[in-house]
């Protein structure tokens, strides 16, 4: 199956300029391993960012025409970049924060069915962790208080009306309600990297929100 949840131009411009935060660049890079189209786009736009700086004379820059005509590159052809690892492989800017492999990593409970690792960050007020989903499992209804940034590694899950499988990449924010739903047959894996805490929804999330928000803050 091919990726079918990309992310927006916009965070893959600030990708290619060095602009994101260093977790969510990792939650990118994952990505990147598996779709030969954003990859091809993060080149293109590495390319206008070359092109601007190569016009850039000592004295004023006419930044209007050097866009122009670093905006004709997007027209030319280009020879995606040899795509992922092969299925179940996990990407080296992963497996590197990783002690060992996914089945031996010391998971954490977080609901029926669901489990966490934490990863790793450079970076504070983020939060990054792998997720393990058992099939038909799902993660408690929340919402968000700020953004949240997810990649499948492997398996699928369910969202509203929407499938997430293997490489597919989706950001959720305060306007988004869901109780993600992993799929009959493999577990699902994913990364996810958040830049403040969950909300929980429902009678039982309320009543067990806050006491999550101690623990994420200890």
């Amino acid at each position: 199956m091919s990726t079918q949840h990309h992310p927006s131009l916009e965070v893959l411009e600030e990708y290619a300029a060095g602009g994101l935060a260093e977790p969510i660049a990792l939650a990118l890079a994952v990505h990147l391993s598996s779709c030969a189209a954003c990859q091809a786009t993060v080149e293109r736009l590495e390319t206008i960012g070359g092109v601007v700086l190569d016009d850039v004379a000592p004295a004023m820059l006419d930044t209007e025409a050097a866009l122009d005509r670093a905006l004709e590159s997007l027209d030319q052809p280009t020879t995606p970049r040899v795509a992922a690892p092969p299925r179940g492989a996990l990407p080296t800017a992963l497996t590197q924060r990783m002690p060992s492999e996914l089945a031996d990593l010391p998971w954490r409970r977080i609901a029926r069915g669901v489990a966490e690792f934490p990863l790793d960050t450079n970076e504070a007020g983020y939060r990054a962790k792998l997720l393990r989903i058992q099939p038909g499992a799902e993660v408690p209804f929340h919402t968000h208080r700020g953004e949240e940034y997810t990649v499948v590694l492997s398996g699928a899950f369910h969202d509203a009306e929407d499938l997430y499988a293997q490489g597919d990449f989706t950001v959720a924010d305060p306007t988004v309600r869901h109780r993600p739903v992993a799929t009959e047959g493999d577990v699902c894996f994913c990364l996810a990297v958040t830049d403040a805490p969950l909300k929980l929804l429902g009678p039982l999330g309320r009543l067990i929100d806050p006491f999550l928000q101690l623990r994420a803050r200890a």
